[in-house]
């Protein structure tokens, strides 16, 4: 209530005023229930990552994408669960094979925008003891996992975390990005070109060339090639090592002339 004189009011000022008091005091407590409720569900925010610990994972759906590299669903414990990876981090899968325990680290393609499961996309190799496992793999079957792991994260809006080796984490600036990978070295890639077009107020330039053996190895292609026909801020660039007829990009191994072209200048 503002400072007013009753006994130059009428009665309807008067219950005008209170009214509109009464009014401010409801929609300030709706505002502070409100707010109470986000403070307690980001509390109570479930994730299936504990640093310190191995978690069991079960395999909910095995996916083919190319004739030797398989997208690898795993489930949460609950489906309002996250995994609790920053963009940027990894995980470490961990199996008993044989009599040998095997440690590798991947890195997922979905986010914490996704709840109840992840995904791993892998290449199988003839001799990769974890990846022959992986496809082994049947659903329900279960693999432990620990993370996050990595030195690098990203914070979104063109900044990064980066850690030292004394533990102290620097932040560093790039407007624009250059990203060079090969095969399934694509996911650190594609998880970072996912979290910058997720948010459209992430202007952070990103320039990709990705290197395969053939044009059928390419994974993940059609996802890439849209993003780079949707987003001004997105450049795409693949090359080949045995290019078929007509094939219009690059051929080879990539070279300095490629990263030269496509990626962005040092600054």
């Amino acid at each position: 209530m503002g400072n007013f004189n009753l006994a130059e009011m009428s009665l309807s000022d008067i219950l005008d005023e209170m009214l509109d008091f009464k009014f401010s005091i409801i929609v300030g407590f709706i505002s502070f229930v409100f707010a109470i409720r986000m403070l307690i569900n980001s509390f109570s925010e479930s994730y299936a990552l504990n640093p310190g610990e191995w978690t069991s994972v079960k395999l909910a759906e095995k996916i083919f994408i190319t004739h030797n590299t398989r997208v690898f669903r795993f489930s949460l414990d609950n489906p309002s669960t996250t995994l609790g990876l920053p963009i940027g981090k990894h995980i470490v899968l961990k199996a008993e094979i044989g009599d040998t325990e095997i440690m590798k680290p991947y890195v997922p393609v979905t986010d914490d925008s996704e709840k109840g499961f992840f995904d791993l996309v892998v290449k199988i190799y003839e001799h990769g003891k974890m990846t022959q496992h992986l496809d082994r793999m049947a659903p329900g079957d279960s693999i432990d996992m620990r993370g996050p792991r990595g030195a690098l994260t990203y914070r979104g809006d063109s900044r990064f975390g980066l850690m030292s080796r004394d533990g102290q984490e620097n932040e560093i600036a790039a407007s624009k990005v250059g990203l060079i990978a090969g095969g399934t070295g694509i996911t650190p890639c594609l998880q970072f070109i996912r979290a910058v077009l997720r948010n459209p107020m992430d202007q952070t330039r990103m320039s990709l060339v990705f290197a395969n053996a053939t044009e059928d190895d390419i994974i993940m292609r059609d996802e890439l090639e849209q993003f780079a026909t949707t987003y001004s801020n997105f450049d795409l660039y693949f090359t080949v090592d045995k290019p078929g007829e007509g094939w219009p990009q690059g051929r080879g191994f990539i070279t300095s002339d490629m990263i030269r072209a496509r990626m962005p200048p040092p600054g």
